[in-house]
């Protein structure tokens, strides 16, 4: 596996803001591919692409009205926590080296990251069935409900909403940490290919 760099530390409401908002934030993520992120408000879930991501950043609500979120990527996650007024806690995962550059607001944990020996991609299954009539996802036990507004890179036509999830392990193959990858859908067929390509390789 490519080298995973763990940064982990507190950032000021204000400071995460501003560095959301800069110019090197955007040019760092116009140059990573495909981006997502799942952004967690007292009231809300948004889960968008990129483009998203820059709406919600233009309101300026992330740092004043989220309680956490992820960024995520191929490579990696950018993670945060409310703990109170004044203090996010942010937790960054990239594997190939630390490509993002943090602003001023930063203070870094001093903890030893735990060694993480191998990973393990695996998926979870979301919220909503695919409806072919409405062309998107219904949670269909909720009578009247709306479709979900998944992001673009739910493929259409298939039936269950899933994320595939990437999990840390330790030399002993206890799981240390974990990130989101990436957004899919899938049928009931593909999971019996993963496991068939998963049996290959054991």
């Amino acid at each position: 596996m490519n080298a995973l760099t763990i940064r982990a530390g507190a950032i000021k409401p204000d400071s995460f803001s501003e560095w959301l908002a800069s110019d090197s934030f955007k040019k760092w993520g116009n140059g990573t591919g495909n981006i997502y992120a799942l952004l967690e408000y007292m009231h809300r879930f948004n889960l968008v692409d990129w483009n998203g991501v820059l709406e919600e950043i233009k309101k300026g609500e992330i740092a004043d009205y989220s309680l956490r979120g992820r960024i995520f990527w191929e490579n990696g996650q950018i993670e945060w926590r409310k703990m109170d007024k004044e203090t996010y806690n942010i937790l960054i995962l990239e594997e190939g080296g630390a490509t993002i550059n943090l602003l001023g607001g930063y203070i870094p944990t001093k903890e030893v990251p735990p060694l993480i020996e191998v990973w393990e991609d695996t998926t979870i299954v979301l919220w909503g069935t695919y409806n072919p009539h409405i062309g998107g996802f219904l949670e269909k036990r909720v009578s009247g409900s709306q479709p979900v507004p998944y992001p673009s890179a739910f493929k259409t036509g298939k039936k269950y909403p899933v994320m595939w999830i990437r999990i840390y392990k330790d030399s002993e193959g206890e799981p240390q940490l974990w990130r989101f990858v990436k957004p899919d859908a899938m049928n009931p067929e593909d999971w019996k290919e993963e496991k068939e390509v998963k049996d290959a390789k054991s």
